[in-house]
C-alpha cells in the first residue's frame, strides 16, 4: 500500500535492519520505513501514540545511521501516529503533505486509519 501511495520516486525500504557500533558497543536498529528516493531519504517510524521517546529514537538513533548509509541526501524524520499527546507546527495530516513538506523539521503524521 505504501508503495502505491509515494509512487516511482520513492524505493519503499520496509523494517530495514542496521548494525552499528557506538560508544555503547555493537547494536542493531530497525526504522519501519525508508522511502529512498534520489534527491531525499525520509524514515517513517510508526507509534499508536505520539511519544518523547519515539522522537528522541528518530533523532539520534536512526537519522544518524541513515545519514551514514545513504550519503549525503538530506535525510527526513517522521512519526507516524494515531494519538496524539500534544499539538505541533510540524503536524501534517495526509501522506502528500509528508512528501511535499521539503524541510528538515521532524514532522508528526496524525494517522487515523
Amino acid at each position: 500500500m505504501l508503495k502505491s501511495a509515494v509512487g516511482p520516486e520513492y524505493e519503499v525500504m520496509n523494517g530495514p535492519w542496521f548494525s552499528y557500533k557506538d560508544v555503547n558497543g555493537f547494536g542493531h536498529a530497525q526504522p519501519d520505513h525508508l522511502l529512498v528516493g534520489r534527491e531525499e531519504v525520509i524514515i517513517l517510524e510508526s507509534k499508536l501514540t505520539q511519544t518523547d521517546r519515539g522522537r528522541i529514537q528518530l533523532e539520534t538513533l536512526y537519522r544518524p545511521l541513515v545519514e551514514y548509509v545513504f550519503g549525503p541526501r538530506p535525510v527526513r524524520t517522521v512519526m507516524v501516529c494515531k494519538n496524539l499527546r500534544v499539538w505541533t507546527k510540524s503536524l501534517v495530516t495526509d501522506l502528500e503533505h509528508v512528501l511535499n513538506a521539503h524541510n528538515s523539521l521532524p514532522l508528526v503524521f496524525h494517522w487515523i486509519g
